[in-house]
């Protein structure tokens, strides 16, 4: 049986409640930046040697808005767009000493969040939402592409 409209929209609902109590537990610091270069910055953080290409196909965003965002997170020294060692004709991103100590800030968070909440989650319960989740992302990206 496929879902219903109500069912999906319960399991967003809960998931926005979940992630508000956890940022209330752990306010951001003040940063310059918007959501959009926080979540590129979070994307550089777990993938080394991205590109503004990786960048924009991973936000669905088109490589100027992408651009924009970087050069945002460059002015304010958190990376810097270097030329690949191994593809010269690449340019990969790559963090600043200020994106660096942004990243063990987030590792830590990371770390708290994990001992507080997720740890005590049962693993098959953990295998069945990322079941779930994956999933709902095949079909996100299916219909996606269709357009």
């Amino acid at each position: 049986m496929n879902s219903q409209p109500a069912d999906i929209y319960r399991v967003i609902e809960i998931t926005e409640r979940i992630h508000n109590t956890i940022i209330s537990d752990f306010p951001m610091p003040d940063l310059p930046l918007n959501q959009r270069q926080v979540s590129i910055l979070w994307f550089v953080f777990h993938h080394q040697k991205s590109s503004i290409n990786d960048v924009a196909r991973h936000f669905y965003i088109s490589k100027s808005t992408a651009s924009q965002a970087v050069s945002h997170l460059e002015k304010e020294q958190f990376l810097e767009r270097t030329v690949n060692p191994e593809n010269r004709r690449e340019v990969i991103l790559q963090l600043l000493e200020r994106g660096r100590y942004w990243k063990a800030q987030f590792k830590e968070a990371e770390r708290q969040l994990h001992e507080k909440y997720f740890s005590k989650i049962p693993q098959k319960d953990v295998d069945k939402m990322q079941e779930a989740l994956e999933n709902i992302q095949a079909i996100v990206e299916k219909e996606k592409s269709k357009n």
